[in-house]
């Protein structure tokens, strides 16, 4: 990715490291930070803060939910002929989502719900990815990075405040949802980044 920074490279090839478990073998419910990675489209690459995820189990699939952020989702992980296939709803936070088979046509949505569809793979217990080609908006490929939450710490991988959409924070650095809002993080003019080695706009 010629046109991503040397820290979010870094946090792509993270993204993709590892070899997938089988479906059978996986334990995806939990309490994750989910951090989004945008290829292609209207940028190269763009990283954005980690924010919180919950995936619980039903009896028959899970259910994923990202909790925190301008942009959200709420969704179904099945096992589809051998694989798990994610069907989510993403929506804006002010909006109440429909469930995925009763999205309306892409062309009469107003912007505020749009279908997601992804396939979902564990590398390691506390390591989620899902891949989610040609998204409605913005972009060539959107990836989900799921990192398990240990004990309280939800501030991301580093356990350090990461910035947030619009820069807010809640004085633990987690997410303020209520003000955080899709604006990148601008890296630093001679190509530094923070604490974490990547620019960090949110999702």
């Amino acid at each position: 990715m010629a046109g991503g920074t040397r820290g979010d490279v870094d946090l792509l090839q993270d993204a993709l490291a590892g070899t997938p478990v089988s479906p059978i073998q996986t334990s995806l419910p939990g309490d994750w930070t989910c951090r989004t990675l945008k290829l292609g489209g209207l940028t190269d690459l763009t990283v954005y803060a980690p924010f919180a995820c919950t995936i619980t189990a039903d009896g028959t699939g899970f259910v994923i939910d990202k909790t925190t952020g301008s942009q959200r989702l709420t969704g179904r992980i099945d096992l589809i002929e051998g694989a798990m296939i994610l069907t989510a709803t993403g929506f804006v936070a002010d909006a109440t989502p429909l469930p995925y088979a009763e999205l309306p046509p892409e062309n009469e949505s107003d912007g505020t719900l749009w279908p997601i569809v992804g396939v979902v793979t564990q590398a390691e217990p506390d390591h989620v990815r899902i891949l989610m080609p040609q998204p409605l908006l913005e972009s060539d490929l959107d990836i989900l990075d799921l990192r398990r939450v240990a004990d309280d710490q939800s501030r991301g991988a580093t356990g350090q405040a990461a910035p947030l959409e619009g820069g807010a924070a809640t004085v633990d650095g987690t997410p303020d949802a209520a003000t955080a809002a899709d604006t990148p993080v601008p890296s630093a003019s001679d190509g530094t980044s923070d604490t974490t080695g990547a620019t960090t706009p949110a999702d």
